[in-house]
C-alpha cells in the first residue's frame, strides 16, 4: 500500500509531462504550414533581391531601365509583405492564442477583416511605387477633376454623344 502512494504521484507527473510534450509536438506540427509559407516568402524574396541587383549591376541598360527594375522590385517586395501582414500574422496570433486557451472572438474578427482587405490592398503598391503608374493615375485624376469643374460651371450634358466627348475613356470602357 505504501508503494502505491509513492508511485502514484510519479505516474501522474509523468503523464502530465507526456501530455505537455505531445501538445508541444502537435502545436509545432499544426503551425508548420504557416512557418513554411512565411519561410518560402522570405527565402525567395531574398533570392529575388540578390538576382535583381546582380542584373541591374551587370546589365548595360539605360538608367531608366535600371530605375524601372528597382521600382518593380520594391513593388514586388510590398506585394509580398501585404499577405504576410494581413493574412499570416493575424491568423497565426489567433492560432497560437488558442493553444494557450486565450481564444477570443476578436482574433477571428480581425483575421476575417484583414483577409477581406487583402485583394483590395494588394495592387496598391504598384500604383504608388511604379512611377509610370503613379503619373498616369495622377494625370487621370487631374483630367477628371477638370471635367467635373467644367460640368459644375454651368455646362450640362444633354446627349450621349456629348457625354462621350467629355468622358472619352468611359465610352472606350463601355465598348469593352
Amino acid at each position: 500500500m505504501n508503494f502505491v502512494h509513492t508511485i502514484y504521484p510519479r505516474i501522474t507527473s509523468s503523464i502530465a509531462i507526456l501530455n505537455n510534450v505531445l501538445l508541444i509536438i502537435l502545436i509545432l506540427f499544426k503551425s508548420h504550414p504557416r512557418v513554411a509559407s512565411v519561410a518560402i516568402i522570405f527565402i525567395f524574396g531574398y533570392k529575388c533581391y540578390v538576382e535583381t541587383h546582380k542584373m541591374i549591376e551587370s546589365a548595360s541598360q539605360s538608367a531608366s531601365f535600371n530605375k524601372l527594375q528597382s521600382q518593380l522590385f520594391y513593388a514586388l517586395l510590398f506585394q509580398t509583405l501585404i499577405p504576410v501582414v494581413l493574412m499570416h500574422i493575424p491568423a497565426s496570433i489567433g492560432f497560437i492564442a488558442s493553444f494557450f486557451n486565450m481564444s477570443l472572438e476578436i482574433f477571428g474578427d480581425i483575421s476575417f477583416s484583414t483577409i477581406c482587405l487583402y485583394p483590395v490592398l494588394d495592387p496598391l503598391p504598384n500604383f504608388y511605387i511604379i512611377k509610370n503608374y503613379r503619373d498616369a493615375i495622377w494625370k487621370e485624376i487631374q483630367v477628371f477633376k477638370r471635367r467635373v469643374l467644367q460640368c459644375k460651371g454651368g455646362a450640362t450634358i444633354e446627349t450621349e454623344s456629348e457625354m462621350h466627348t467629355i468622358f472619352p475613356n468611359l465610352s472606350h470602357a463601355a465598348q469593352n
